[in-house]
């Protein structure tokens, strides 16, 4: 047999691969060794001085309150007096207290800052992904549901509670995050011009801006030609809710709209309200003699 440093063309074997090379087993590593171990195959076994089974990471040198991930099969207690959960987790040391769980499927996420309250939850399952937010204790968790469809490209989106009974869906303001959406009153009106029942506007939850008008009144004796404004901008809509395309324009009913003079005496206009760029609001079509107006508008925020 030719010796494998013979090369090839003189009928030897060629050179070996690294994958071929024998190469002896690395010394074994100190516990707490400043070392870099790298290896293919990594068996972790045995139980630490407390019972407690598993692969523990910190952040600094191992103590209560720095165990910052770990992988274990049952939940327990590390030797340093951590507690750690089944399956792979993320721990947030600080005040915040944030946890993110892998287990069985499902992801998890806690906050240790609040133990009253149940975790948010991912789960897949039966061709759909459930979202389940936090809940305090004796309240209601809501669902989002993302199922696929029964035809190809199909796919059913509902919000639920926990319970599968349906959930009222609410979004944030525009520049207020956290704080759900609501009716707004709007007041103030310039002279002429009051409420009688609601002038309000709030944001949806498909980003649209909605204003509805129920019994302003007019005086029906002050001037309020095309363009008049009713409501100035300091008493209009806030930042946030102002059209930022520029000024909207909707119809609304009026029980007494303008004729136009130039025109048959039949012909008029039509009553319309227009939401300026300021969030002021002015009136357009209405005659004097108008004493009451009413409708309701939507547009988009951006």
């Amino acid at each position: 047999m030719t010796s494998p440093l013979v090369p090839a063309w003189l009928g030897g074997l060629p050179p070996l691969r690294p994958d071929q090379v024998y190469t002896p087993a690395p010394p074994s590593i100190a516990s707490g060794a400043g070392a870099v171990f790298k290896g293919r195959l990594v068996v972790i076994s045995g139980t630490s001085t407390n019972g407690s089974v598993g692969l523990f990471v910190y952040s600094g040198t191992p103590a209560n309150g720095n165990l910052v991930a770990s992988i274990a099969s049952t939940a327990g207690t590390d030797q340093f007096g951590n507690a750690y959960q089944a399956g792979i987790t993320s721990y947030d040391p600080s005040v915040t207290g944030n946890v993110v769980n892998l287990f069985a499927g499902i992801i998890t996420l806690t906050n240790t800052g609040f133990p009253t309250q149940t975790g948010a939850t991912i789960s897949f399952g039966n061709a759909s992904m459930s979202i389940i937010s936090a809940k305090a204790a004796g309240a209601a968790a809501n669902e989002i549901l993302l199922a696929g469809g029964a035809l190809a490209g199909g796919t059913v989106t509902r919000f639920q509670g926990s319970d599968g009974a349906p959930a009222f869906c609410k979004t944030c303001e525009p520049n207020n995050f956290g704080a759900s959406t609501n009716w707004h009153n709007l007041s103030g009106f310039n002279t002429g011009w009051s409420v009688g029942n609601s002038v309000r506007y709030r944001f949806t939850i498909d980003n649209m801006i909605e204003v509805e008008i129920n019994d302003l009144v007019h005086d029906g004796v002050t001037a309020n030609p095309d363009g008049t404004v009713i409501l100035s901008s300091a008493n209009g809509l806030p930042t946030g809710f102002k059209p930022t395309l520029g000024a909207v324009r909707f119809p609304v009913y009026c029980n007494q709209i303008r004729v136009i003079a130039a025109g048959p005496p039949t012909t008029s206009s039509m009553a319309a309200l227009e939401i300026e760029a300021d969030g002021s609001i002015q009136c357009f079509g209405m005659a004097q003699a108008a004493t009451r107006v009413d409708g309701g508008f939507r547009f988009p925020r951006d």
